[in-house]
């Protein structure tokens, strides 16, 4: 008796192997591709909440005179959601990129020279990963705010970078 050979639409044992085999090798090159780009675009969010929390701190100078905020509570109010109305709302403080949770604004004192901090190397300052910080600057030897400082900090909780590699601050300055 005389057998033909299967003509079906079925795979042999290399077929699978070869497919299997050609679809591990492309998640290999996959992955930390997708891992680099979920990273820049975390850093990139953190750069956008960082130009939130400027824009509230402009706000809050325009409607007092100039001068800004010493706390967190004063900008509040001119991120979005907030109100400056007889009632005074709070806004909404962006979330955090890397946590997924709302983070507050911090206010701190890391930066008291802009210009000094801007030419230092990306990472120099460390805070909590994904936060933006706040810094108000007050005049020389006087105790009124005329400027501010804004930071972001990474995945590693050190300061993001703007172009050349060197630390991201925002500023009226």
């Amino acid at each position: 008796m005389v057998t033909k050979p299967r003509r079906g639409s079925a795979f042999t044992l290399i077929e699978c192997l070869v497919c299997v085999t050609l679809v591990g090798i492309l998640a290999a090159i996959a992955l930390p591709n997708f891992q680099g780009a979920h990273k820049k675009a975390a850093n990139a969010q953190v750069k956008s909440n960082m130009h939130i929390c400027q824009v509230a701190a402009e706000s809050y100078a325009t409607d007092c005179l100039g001068y800004y905020s010493s706390n967190q509570k004063g900008i509040q109010a001119y991120y979005p959601g907030g109100s400056m109305a007889p009632l005074g709302f709070s806004g909404n403080f962006p979330a955090n990129p890397f946590t997924g949770g709302i983070d507050a604004v911090t206010v701190g004192a890391k930066v008291t020279n802009v210009a000094s901090a801007r030419s230092q190397a990306a990472g120099s300052l460390s805070g909590s990963r994904g936060n933006v910080e706040y810094d108000p600057i007050a005049q020389a030897g006087a105790s009124i705010l005329v400027s501010y400082a804004i930071i972001g900090f990474d995945d590693s909780g050190k300061s993001v970078a703007g172009k050349s590699d060197k630390q991201l601050v925002l500023s009226n300055q």
